[in-house]
């Protein structure tokens, strides 16, 4: 069997950091490499990891949107960067159900699971119809893929102001970045999300729910190191390879059961801010469909990150464009 935990049964030196404590608690190192004892038998041949007990997160709390005074959402949570649900919010809009999408643009074809090798295409109103439940329509910017359909729905006056839209303070943001909203629908029978991932450039992230309920997981920045960032090819800093949803989660990574998962459920009317460098993914746990606008903002709390992580975007941009200028 695995190594035991040397802690349990006999005094040891104190470890020379947080990560060799894991790996001498749990028998494995941190790129989910078994570190086995070869003085120890092994019962089936290989060498099984003692999987530890998942962590639980702290409870996102719900709070009034009506009750917060102005600027007050910048100190409790921006700040303080803590998740949160607004109900009473006012801003989310929520006539734009299914029935208004499929009556308003009912006839425009839009990519369904986009960003991944099953990608297709269909008539909007044909998904809605439920002819394509697992698929999810998701990541769609308002301004490029339906104009006008909401120019008057963005960040939750509560939340404060938006620095992405302001000229002079976000110098060459990309255009879709000034006014971020984009369209996320999905069916219950839709895995949901299809991987962990925290949001780009130290951005805060808002979900405005509109029809049906969506259930979020969430994990904390710090707990980064238990998930396998980076762990397969092509994924980047910003994507762990875990499957929240995987049955055999705990076997194929163990230390992910040392992230302390939060999970939390919108519905229609909710806000919930996901700060930065918040892992997240979702999925739909109502019969309705789930009708979600998702924004990305800066504000005072993550400007200077945000300015030093944008800067390094730019430069890995023009970096790609010099690059392709030598290969024509």
């Amino acid at each position: 069997m695995a190594a035991q935990i040397a802690a349990s049964v006999a005094p040891c030196d104190a470890p020379d950091s947080e990560d060799e404590a894991v790996e001498d608690l749990f028998g494995f190192d941190f790129n989910g490499i078994v570190v086995c004892d070869d003085s120890e038998e092994e019962s089936d041949g290989d060498c099984a990891p003692h999987v530890p007990k998942r962590r639980v997160g702290a409870e996102i709390p719900r709070v009034d949107a009506a009750s917060l005074a102005p600027g007050e959402f910048l100190e409790r949570f921006s700040r303080r960067n803590a998740p949160v649900v607004l109900y009473n919010c006012e801003g989310v809009p929520t006539h734009l159900t299914a029935d208004w999408w499929r009556e308003h643009h009912g006839d425009r074809e839009v990519p369904l699971d986009v960003n991944t090798g099953g990608a297709v295409k269909a008539p909007l109103r044909d998904f809605l119809a439920g002819t394509l439940r697992t698929r999810y329509l998701r990541n769609l910017h308002l301004g490029d893929w339906f104009p006008g359909a909401a120019d008057d729905v963005g960040l939750p006056p509560v939340m404060g102001e938006n620095l992405l839209a302001d000229e002079e303070k976000v110098r060459g943001c990309p255009r879709t970045w000034r006014t971020w909203l984009e369209l996320f629908i999905c069916f219950e029978d839709c895995a949901g999300f299809p991987f962990l991932h925290r949001d780009i450039c130290h951005t805060h992230a808002y979900s405005l729910q509109i029809q049906g309920s969506k259930e979020f997981t969430l994990f904390p920045p710090d707990d980064a190191r238990y998930l396998y960032v980076n762990a397969q090819a092509g994924f980047s800093g910003n994507r762990s390879a875990v499957d929240v949803r995987d049955p055999d989660v705990a076997k194929k990574f163990p230390l992910f059961q040392l992230a302390a998962r939060s999970t939390v459920t919108i519905g229609p009317g909710d806000a919930l801010f996901v700060p930065d460098g918040w892992w997240h993914t979702a999925r739909c746990v109502s019969e309705a469909p789930s009708v979600t606008l998702g924004g990305n903002y800066v504000d005072a709390s993550n400007y200077d990150a945000f300015s030093d992580a944008f800067a390094d975007y730019l430069a890995v941009k023009a970096l790609g464009s010099v690059g392709a200028s030598f290969l024509n």
